[in-house]
């Protein structure tokens, strides 16, 4: 995962209406992010949307509420 989380680390320059890219494993642990935090023991399987995609087979879009970051406090 160490090649993921460099590689979106040097796009994080480019982003612009984008706040953040996550890439998280099926427990729900962080792989990678262009957020500048320690990794380590960070978790989003209590969050709705992992939840959702987690218990369904549809690969759509899904547009949940809003959520207060916990990265960043947005």
């Amino acid at each position: 995962m160490t090649k993921i989380q460099t590689f979106l680390q040097a796009r994080k320059y480019n982003r612009k209406r984008i706040r953040g890219i996550f890439v998280y494993n099926e427990t729900g642990r962080w792989l990678a992010t262009t957020e500048d935090v320690d990794l380590a023991g960070l978790n989003n399987s209590d969050r709705d949307y992992f939840q959702q995609h987690r218990a369904s087979a549809d690969r759509g879009t899904l547009l949940g509420r809003p959520v207060k970051g916990r990265s960043g406090g947005q």
